[in-house]
């Protein structure tokens, strides 16, 4: 925007006398200028703050008035907090730069209470709209139309140089003394951010509404991230593995708090280095049809220059914290994180305004939606489209459908004419008991694109059986069906019904030692309006087990387990062979979830269950049975929620199974010296050991097998030897049981 500004010291501000520039824009500003614009030269920090209209008085916030960089010492030095923000040049430019290292009152170590609040562990400032505009026009402005301009980026060292603090991870802490206690390097790849809380992350725009159900309050985030990213400060649970910018998630028609990464449709990514600096044109507003796009608001993002847009539907999130009106924010506002950001600039206008020369493709909403549970076949998938070009149409071949890797284009059924702007195509063929992924491609007449993935299931919840995993046995019984709420305040009995390893923390519905929480997952029917939340079994340890006793019908299921994972996990499925109402049960193995990471705990999917290899089984319980889901690979990374037992519609798994694989299947970097191991489950019948044959890349090498026989089944191995580097090797097992059934499997 090649601006410049002369900036004076104020009260209680901390600022030099300077003439700086920004950089050069990507987009010619809008007609009639921006409604405000923050420079990016300005760094009052006390009241008010930046260039004396924003604050940083709000429950989101902990900032010290401090500067990034100097001597971190809690005991000779206890006045410099780790983190705060501090004004840097690159070049002509001149920028604000933004830390929060983590949470400092874990580590002031020899000194308690050194690093007290205000601790950066926070750092999140607001600018209110009424300073702008007459109150009246921002009540509703995401609704009415609002146009964000920002440059940033994450800064990394390589590329932006210091001072960046090391990082004081929330919960990392040791006893050591300061700096041996869990102080980290900054990361050489940037510290961003993932919208937490509502909708609240580095760069936030809300309106506080005008009291009517048409405009209700609402928050829209958008924050800069890197893949190592995580929402709490493990940084090995729920890393974001993505690079880009990041918003709202889609999780409702109405603002809610469960919009934030990994909360929703994971659909809203922008892919991006955010270590570069990226300037953004984003233009917001109310989107058509919010209860058909269980979404509130529509997005369009233009980058650096770029004239068509991309598009995204969001849910506004229920965050605030500055409640005298409707702000915009910057910054970041969760203990449980940290980040670091430049601002070259940030600022808004009135109205939803496109870049000159700025494009945007087709409306498309899918129904059903992403995430949809229990979706009716017979309802069939519709996409109802718009053309937002002035004068463009959405043509006949237009629309393009993949289904489960299938394309059904040549299926849909099309309403009205290719010299339509609105349009709708339908498919008619979907099956019950089937997990769908759809990929949508809908192109207008002027060769606009929108691609949208909607990821949903048929599931007939009542041809199956659902097993609230809050809802485990007391005193050995179980409930059928039981409606929600049922087991509330109701304790199991340690040993006997559950194992839980943190003995000493309790959840928000069971009166035991159970860890569980309300949870983010899409709401279903049998528990809106009862009064009761759905409720999710959280920080769960190897090892940990629940037990459930229930009545199954004489049916073949598939048993599903949803569940969030935030890093690559394993649970087991048992049916208890012994009195459930007594210690020492013993079990009988009948599958495993392997857990695939879903970004974080909160982000739900469906894990069937499997052996090692991956190959679904089913199982028929018939009767009274008890069944225990066992933790047998998790590190307090993994929630779950309930477990479905689908209609197979085909046979019980009764032939043994490898219940591990070693090297997995597609591994890399393996070590040349190592071994092929696997650990075969009994079935129905034992596993016949003499059956048991191996073709290493074709070679029969049988007779170089190792065999033991184990109470539980046979554990193979045989060593290769020799491996070289960068070669490819298929294994392919056979094994069989002692009844004369056999199975195989074949992995490289």
């Amino acid at each position: 925007m090649k601006r410049t500004s002369l900036y004076l010291a104020t009260a209680g501000a901390a600022l030099a006398l300077a003439q700086t520039t920004q950089a050069a824009e990507a987009f010619p500003n809008p007609a009639g200028g921006w409604t405000y614009l923050y420079t990016g030269d300005q760094l009052q920090t006390g009241e008010p703050a930046f260039d004396g209209t924003w604050t940083h008085d709000n429950g989101s916030d902990a900032f010290g008035e401090d500067e990034i960089g100097g001597v971190l010492d809690p005991v000779n030095n206890p006045d410099n907090n780790p983190g705060g923000a501090n004004l840097l040049s690159e070049g002509d430019t001149q920028y604000l730069r933004i830390q929060d290292t983590g949470d400092p009152r874990d580590y002031d170590g020899a000194n308690p209470g050194a690093w007290d609040d205000p601790s950066n562990r926070k750092v999140y400032f607001g600018h209110y709209l009424s300073q702008d505009l007459p109150e009246a026009d921002t009540l509703a402005i995401l609704d009415n139309g609002v146009t964000l301009t920002f440059r940033a980026r994450i800064p990394t060292a390589a590329k932006a140089g210091g001072p960046l603090d090391p990082l004081h991870r929330d919960g990392q802490n040791s006893g050591d003394d300061y700096p041996n206690n869990g102080v980290v390097p900054y990361p050489e790849g940037g510290d961003g951010y993932l919208t937490s809380d509502g909708a609240k992350g580095n760069f936030v725009i809300r309106q506080i509404g005008d009291g009517t159900a048409e405009h209700p309050g609402g928050a829209v985030a958008l924050s800069l991230t890197v893949p190592t990213d995580t929402p709490g400060g493990n940084p090995n649970s729920g890393q974001a593995g993505f690079s880009g910018l990041t918003m709202n998630e889609r999780n409702g028609s109405t603002p809610n708090g469960n919009v934030d990464f990994g909360e929703g449709s994971g659909e809203n990514n922008f892919v991006l280095d955010p270590t570069d600096w990226h300037e953004f044109w984003i233009a917001i507003r109310k989107t058509r049809d919010p209860v058909k796009a269980d979404a509130t608001h529509d997005v369009f993002v233009w980058r650096d220059g770029t004239l068509i847009a991309t598009s995204h539907k969001v849910t506004a999130g229920d965050g605030s914290d500055l409640n005298a009106g409707s702000f915009i924010a910057t910054g970041g506002s969760a203990t449980g994180q940290n980040f670091a950001l430049d601002v070259d600039w940030y600022g808004y206008k009135q109205g939803f305004v496109l870049p000159e020369g700025g494009q945007v493709p087709p409306d498309v909403i899918v129904t059903p939606v992403g995430g949809t549970m229990f979706y009716q076949a017979g309802g069939g998938l519709e996409v109802d489209v718009e053309a937002l070009m002035p004068g463009s149409t959405i043509p006949d071949g237009g629309f393009e459908v993949i289904l489960n890797d299938v394309d059904i284009t040549g299926q849909l059924t099309l309403t009205g004419s290719g010299a339509d702007a609105f349009r709708t195509a339908t498919y008619n063929g979907l099956t019950p008991n089937t997990q769908y992924s759809a990929v949508v491609r809908v192109t207008d007449s002027t060769g606009l694109v929108t691609e949208i993935t909607s990821d949903f299931d048929t599931f007939v919840e009542t041809g199956g059986l659902t097993i609230e995993t809050e809802d485990y046995n007391y005193y050995g019984l179980g409930i059928d069906d039981p409606p929600p709420g049922t087991f509330y305040g109701i304790a199991g009995t340690p040993d006997v019904d559950f194992v839980d390893t943190t003995m000493d923390t309790t959840g928000d519905y069971r009166s035991d030692g159970v860890d569980m929480d309300s949870d983010t997952d899409v709401t279903r029917e049998k528990f809106t309006g009862s009064g009761f939340a759905d409720y999710q079994v959280t920080e769960i340890e190897t090892g940990e087990w629940l037990n459930y006793t229930r009545t199954f019908p004489n049916k073949v299921f598939t048993p599903y387990l949803r569940a969030g994972a935030g890093a690559d996990r394993q649970l087991r499925l048992d049916q208890v062979t012994s009195d459930a109402s007594q210690m020492d049960q013993t079990t009988k193995p009948l599958g495993l979830f392997v857990a695939t990471q879903t970004r974080t705990v909160y982000s739900y999917r469906y894990m069937p269950l499997t052996d090692a290899f991956g190959v679904a089984r089913s199982v028929n319980l018939s009767g009274s049975s008890t069944i225990r889901l066992s933790a047998t690979d998790v590190a307090n990374d993994v929630n779950h929620n309930f477990l479905f037992f689908a209609d197979a519609g085909a046979a019980e798994s009764t032939l043994p199974w490898a219940s591990a694989v070693s090297p997995a299947p597609d591994a890399t970097e393996v070590p040349g010296d190592a071994e092929i191991m696997v650990s075969l489950m009994d079935g129905d019948n034992p596993v016949s050991t003499g059956s048991i044959a191996m073709l290493f890349d074709g070679a029969d090498v049988t007779a170089s097998l190792t065999v033991q026989d184990t109470a539980a089944g046979a554990d193979v191995s045989y060593a290769p030897g020799g491996l070289a580097d960068g070669t490819t090797h298929t294994v392919e097992l056979t094994y069989g049981d002692t009844a004369g059934g056999s199975d195989s499997r074949t992995w490289s």
